[in-house]
């Protein structure tokens, strides 16, 4: 196992400061979401765009770790025995679908299941927007 002699920047940024960071960053959407009436992609597409993201986001962090050594996260270091990470990372990409669902239910249940009317261009063959 790799381990990085480099600073973590524990001395310097507190632990606790990502924890709030995250946090309030949690309470400003759930706020969001009870006051305002987003129109979202459909379920499946949103979920998609959800995962693209997270497997983006994972993608980085290993690319990270191929080009400098080092992971981003110290608690990848602890994770030593053989797919520990792997299964810590599915682990996590489920709660981030579970989540997904949780907002999208609260979503409807607050401001309804409002889709926007569509109408039929038979000219392009293809479904828009009703606009006023």
């Amino acid at each position: 196992a790799v381990v990085s002699t480099q600073s973590t920047g524990d001395e310097v940024i507190p632990q606790t400061y990502g924890h709030m960071m995250h946090t309030t960053l949690a309470i400003f959407a759930l706020l969001e979401l009870l006051i305002y009436d987003h129109q979202y992609l459909s379920f499946n597409k949103g979920l998609a765009v959800c995962m693209m993201y997270a497997v983006g986001y994972v993608t980085w962090l290993y690319y990270i770790r191929y080009a400098t050594g080092i992971w981003v996260y110290p608690l990848f270091y602890k994770l030593t025995k053989p797919w520990k990470k792997e299964i810590f990372i599915c682990g996590i990409m489920s709660f981030l679908l579970a989540f997904y669902c949780i907002q999208n239910g609260l979503h409807h249940a607050i401001h309804g299941s409002k889709q926007p009317d569509l109408v039929q261009d038979k000219a392009k063959n293809v479904k828009v927007r009703k606009t006023e």
